[in-house]
């Protein structure tokens, strides 16, 4: 169960629960997929931060470690998160604190864009990996994630483009599959031979603009194995209308619409 411990930081980048925004849904979304491919299996989460995705795992893999390099994270995570099956190292992505072929699982999200080290962290990946193992992956699309919107995430060192990131995975395993996810009200994930055309309209009660909704798939997300993937076909949603409405409802929400009320109208003068 998870405890009450000290509050983490909040940087910006590492997402902790006290701290609810878009990423919120983004994150847990990523680790709900992970539920039917991690039951009875011995599984690491990598770059772990504060601990919450390896808990959830550990409602249903076998054993789960969660590695980080920050030595007060993976303490904070040892006192907050416990279960009988779940526990956490230190140790960076290019030195994997395990012995080789022990893992069942690797989970990696939000990780690769962190360093500059990607082939070395691949080599890693494998090591620890049992030759019929499975790697889930995620990584923010270079593209739509920063170029696009014009955006500088100043933690990231070294983002990569679809095709980059395809091109990475194929040199290390024999089969993948690939995912796209964007934010919507919460995150939704739709495979890669499952893409349909969907219109999206946009806008408020002056303009309203038609777009490609998946012109927005802002993170990139694999399975990867050197054995076949059976990968559901299915396109998936991580619905946050509860936290949306909870913000509109807020009385913070109802004071700041208060205040705004004249500059929204002398805006319009």
């Amino acid at each position: 169960m998870a405890q009450k411990t000290k509050k983490q930081k909040f940087t910006g980048e590492r997402l902790i629960p006290e701290v609810m925004n878009e990423d919120t849904f983004l994150h847990l979304h990523r680790y709900a997929i992970t539920f039917d491919y991690i039951k009875d299996k011995d599984v690491i989460d990598i770059a772990c931060g504060e601990g919450y995705g390896s808990f959830l795992m550990s409602k249903y893999a076998k054993n789960i470690i969660g590695i980080d390099i920050d030595k007060n994270t993976i303490d904070n995570a040892n006192s907050k998160y416990v279960n009988n099956n779940l526990s956490y190292l230190q140790g960076d992505v290019s030195k994997i604190p395990l012995q080789s072929s022990t893992i069942d699982v690797v989970v990696s999200f939000e990780t690769i864009e962190h360093t500059t080290m990607h082939d070395e962290m691949m080599l890693e990946i494998k090591r620890v990996l049992k030759p019929d193992g499975l790697l889930i992956m995620s990584s923010p699309d270079k593209y739509n994630y920063s170029e696009k919107r014009g955006f500088r995430n100043k933690f990231h060192v070294k983002e990569l483009y679809l095709e980059e990131f395809e091109n990475l995975i194929k040199k290390y395993f024999k089969y993948d599959k690939m995912l796209f996810q964007r934010y919507f009200h919460g995150s939704m994930m739709f495979p890669m031979e499952n893409i349909k055309i969907i219109t999206e309209f946009r806008g408020n009660f002056n303009k309203i603009d038609e777009l490609d909704f998946f012109d927005s798939m802002i993170f990139n997300i694999v399975f990867a194995s050197d054995n076949e993937i059976a990968v559901s076909k299915k396109a998936s949603v991580f619905d946050a209308t509860n936290y949306v409405t909870e913000v509109f409802n807020s009385k913070t929400y109802k004071l700041a619409n208060i205040i705004a009320k004249p500059f929204r109208y002398l805006m319009k003068k």
